[in-house]
This record gives structure tokens, C-alpha cells and sequence, in this order.
């Protein structure tokens, strides 16, 4: 059976690369709704996919190593026509139309029209009577398809990576429509946005998120936004880039329920934009999350799960004018003259309202910035010492109120708390 698919997809199974590699299955759907059944079908049994399109390129991209082939190459309509303000002419086309098949409808002035609407139909009869239009981009290669050109050179679509279950993915959903997708790799050096139509949801199995690192010039940052609600159906490993200038922007609704737990990885950064009603653990296993929520804080919209941080590894947690309600734990020690927390004066005053625990270590420190004001209400249970840094002279503020802190390995209650800095403090 095996030998029987290779032989009669051979050509699926390579690009110009030379790669080859093998598969169990291909299809060719020809609608969105064909695209998003065949990824539900796959993703939801944990089998990868790979998204191919003219197999122009010389990287092995679209190179199958196992699992599933989903090819583009009937999806190739003429979808409709408008025109942009600057009064160039825009066509939406699916991915797999070739750039040699552009080039020809329009020096001949006569694109296929089946479907479109009557805006489009007449924006096309202004089209017929302008002067000759053509489409810039040249990727040497005229057989490509324009959904692989696009993705070039706007970044509108994701690398494969070999990880179970992980996919390329779109970017647009139907209304109604929950994409489920076994993950996503973010590979590219450019900036990049997923987004949805109204009630659009982004639905994420076990494959999790990767952000491939990707060497970047000195002092710049590279944003990979979720830019809608996405929903956990599994566990997840968020691996960050080991390039601490690559991040993730969640601007999203974060939903999943008690059972599952996100753990983040690596060096990057990932940031929390929106509200949160994920019901499951958080694991700090390296990289720093930033949390900028105010309206509902991180937690709030459900009951159950903790952060967890893990010092020892790199990670930390930043407050940019949020307030953190899901209690957190700390399981190792912090190292000098850092912190697993951060607290940030620029979007406003920061407050972490639930308890915070110390399992592991014999050591908590908070990087207070100075303006800064931080109210810890929620209680907690430290092994050692509260240090407090950096050591700056400008005044900060520190409010202590609600349920008590306690240190239970201290015998002096005047070591407490270490402050490295001019700190005004609170206690109510």
C-alpha cells in the first residue's frame, strides 16, 4: 500500500529542493469547507498535515515527513474585483492560481467572472476599459502559485515543522467556524497577524505554538499576534525563540478549562493583551510573560489553575498595569538581582490579588520599578526573604493589604523583606 501511493503521488512527495519524503495520504480539496474539514478530520486524530502549493520552492517546505498532504492546487477561482483608493485595481483570487495564468488574463483583459457580484462586475468593466494593468512581484518563477508568493512576501501564512499534529493555517475563519488546528509555527522574520471574521475562534490541539528563531538586527523586535480568542482543546507547549527580541502578542480571549496546562518554553516573550478565562495551569518554564490586562484580570473569568514559575530556568512574569487574580507559585530560587516578577509604571499602577506560594527554593524578588505602585492583597506563603530591587533611589510605593504574608522559615521578622531601593511602604 505504501509502495502503491508513492508510486502514483511521487510528484507530491519533493519540491525543487530535491527534498523527498513520504506520506499516507493526500487530497485536493476545492472549497474553504472542504480545507476545514480535512483539517479537523487530521488535526483531530493527531496526524500532521503538511499545506503544499506549486512545490516552487527550494527549502523542502511543503515536503511531507509522514501524516497527511493537503494540496492547494484546486483551489484556483477568480473570487471578485475592487477597486483601492489610489484607484489601482485589487482581485481576490484563492491560493493556487499561477502567477503565468495572472499574467496572461491580464494582458488579455479577460478574467473569469463566474460567481462574482455586481459590485465586482462592474468594478471589472472599469478594469476592461483602463490601460494595460499588470501584478508586480517577481519571484523568478512563473509557475508559482500566488498564495506562496503572498506569503513571501507578506508573511501570511506558517511554516511546517515537524511536530505531530502541526499545521500551516490560513488565518480566516467563517463566523461561526472554530479552526481547530493540531499547532502553529511561526517562522518568519517579518511581523505577522492571525486574524478572524467576527465570531471567529482559533481552536489549538496538541501540536502547540513555535516561534522559530530567527537572527534579527540589533535593537529590533519581531510581533506574531493571535489576534482572536483561542481556545486550548489540549495541552500545550508554547515554545518561544531562543532570540529574546521574538514575541508573541495574545490579543485574544485565552479559553480552556481545568484540565489542560500551557507551558511556555525558551527565551522569547510572550504577552497577554486581553481578557482570560483560562481555567488550567500556567508553567514558566523559561522566556517572560507580560501581562497587560486590566479589564478582566488574568484568571478572573475562571475558577481553578495557578501560574507556575520556574526562577531556575529564566522565567518571569511581567506586570505592565495589570492585575494578576490566579494564584501563583514559585518553585525555585530567584538568582541575584533578579525576579519573578516584574511590576512596570507605564500603563498604570499593578496589583496581584490572590495568594502567591514559594514551594521550592529560599528565595522571592520582585523587580520593582521605580514610580511604580504594587498592591499584594491575595496573601502568600514565602520559604525566605522578600527582596525588592532594583537598587534606585527614586521612590516607588508597595501596598500590603488583605490576607497576611507569612514566612515560615524565618525566625527574624526584621529580614522579611530586603528592599535594594527607596521604597515607600504600606501596610493596612
Amino acid at each position: 500500500m505504501e509502495d502503491s501511493f508513492r508510486d502514483t503521488y511521487r510528484q507530491y512527495l519533493k519540491d525543487e529542493s530535491r527534498t523527498v519524503g513520504y506520506a499516507d495520504s493526500i487530497s485536493f480539496p476545492k472549497t474553504e469547507e472542504e480545507v476545514s474539514e480535512d483539517l479537523k478530520t487530521h488535526c483531530g486524530k493527531g496526524i500532521p498535515v503538511t499545506v503544499q502549493g506549486a512545490r516552487t520552492g527550494l527549502t523542502g517546505g511543503c515536503v511531507p515527513f509522514g501524516g497527511h498532504i493537503l494540496n492547494t492546487s484546486g483551489l484556483d477561482r477568480f473570487l471578485g474585483m475592487e477597486m483601492a483608493e489610489d484607484g489601482s485595481f485589487l482581485i481576490r483570487v484563492q491560493p493556487a492560481v499561477p502567477l503565468s495564468r495572472l499574467r496572461s488574463l491580464l494582458a488579455e483583459k479577460s478574467l473569469p467572472t463566474e460567481g462574482w457580484s455586481e459590485e465586482s462586475l462592474a468594478v471589472y468593466e472599469q478594469f476592461r476599459m483602463a490601460p494595460e494593468q499588470f501584478f508586480p512581484p517577481d519571484p523568478t518563477e512563473s509557475s508559482a502559485f500566488l498564495g506562496g508568493i503572498a506569503s513571501e512576501a507578506y508573511a501570511t501564512t506558517f511554516s511546517k515543522c515537524d511536530m505531530a499534529g502541526l499545521v500551516q493555517y490560513a488565518g480566516t475563519t467563517a463566523d461561526d467556524d472554530i479552526a481547530y488546528v493540531g499547532g502553529i509555527c511561526f517562522d518568519t522574520a517579518n511581523d505577522f497577524a492571525i486574524t478572524a471574521a467576527p465570531g471567529g475562534t482559533l481552536s489549538l490541539g496538541g501540536g502547540g505554538v513555535v516561534l522559530a528563531d530567527r537572527a534579527l538586527s540589533s535593537g529590533s523586535w519581531r510581533l506574531h499576534d493571535l489576534d482572536l480568542p483561542v481556545t486550548l482543546v489540549a495541552d500545550q507547549t508554547w515554545q518561544l525563540s531562543t532570540e529574546s527580541t521574538q514575541r508573541i502578542r495574545l490579543l485574544g480571549n485565552l479559553q480552556g478549562d481545568a484540565a489542560r496546562t500551557l507551558t511556555v518554553t525558551g527565551n522569547g516573550c510572550l504577552s497577554i493583551y486581553s481578557t482570560n478565562d483560562f481555567a488550567g495551569n500556567v508553567e514558566l518554564a523559561g522566556g517572560v510573560m507580560k501581562v497587560f490586562s486590566k479589564e478582566r484580570p488574568f484568571g478572573s473569568g475562571a475558577e481553578g489553575g495557578e501560574i507556575i514559575i520556574d526562577q531556575s530556568k529564566g522565567a518571569s512574569l511581567e506586570m505592565w498595569g495589570a492585575v494578576i487574580d490566579k494564584p501563583i507559585r514559585i518553585t525555585s530560587s530567584a538568582t541575584a538581582n533578579s525576579g519573578a516578577f516584574c511590576a512596570r509604571p507605564i500603563y498604570g499602577d499593578c496589583a496581584i490579588t490572590a495568594p502567591i506560594y514559594q514551594s521550592g527554593g529560599d528565595r522571592f524578588a520582585i523587580y520593582h520599578d521605580p514610580g511604580t505602585m504594587l498592591t499584594i492583597s491575595g496573601g502568600g506563603t514565602f520559604a525566605g526573604p522578600v527582596a525588592f530591587y532594583p537598587e534606585n533611589t527614586t521612590l516607588r510605593k508597595l501596598v500590603i493589604e488583605g490576607d497576611p504574608i507569612i514566612q515560615s522559615k524565618l525566625g527574624d521578622r526584621n529580614k522579611a523583606f530586603n528592599f535594594h531601593g527607596k521604597t515607600e511602604l504600606h501596610l493596612k
